[in-house]
């Protein structure tokens, strides 16, 4: 229950941000001469174990430029993404919702004691 907007959205940027990493890890290989599957991103920076590499994304950004060359399949913008998120049987409820949560105060650990849902009663 809740906002569309939240669930819908969310996703759509997760995954657009997703895909954006992968397209900048494939260009970070070209430029550095690394096989893709080899490269980690980690603290904003792609890496490699053997041979030493690292690059940031940054840097592939740079390689983007269109009066820069690089290998074919990557032209200029490689590194926008579009994502259209289409849930299927996704409802529009009307109501709210509300949690009951317990937080353990020596450890902060966090549990959902109870939660209550409203709907409106003409459409249950």
């Amino acid at each position: 229950m809740g906002s569309r907007q939240v669930a819908v959205g969310g996703e759509g940027v997760k995954n657009a941000s997703l895909k954006i990493v992968e397209n900048a890890k494939s260009i970070a290989a070209i430029n550095s001469r690394q096989i893709q599957r080899i490269l980690k991103l980690q603290m904003g920076v792609f890496s490699s174990k053997e041979p030493q590499v690292k690059t940031s994304p940054g840097r592939s950004c740079y390689f983007q430029l269109p009066t820069l060359r690089i290998s074919r399949g990557y032209g200029s913008g490689s590194l926008d993404t579009t994502i259209l998120q289409e849930v299927p049987n996704f409802s529009f409820p009307s109501g709210a919702y509300a949690c009951v949560i317990e937080i353990d105060r020596q450890t902060g650990d966090a549990r959902i004691r109870d939660m209550y849902l409203w709907m409106i009663a003409e459409q249950l």
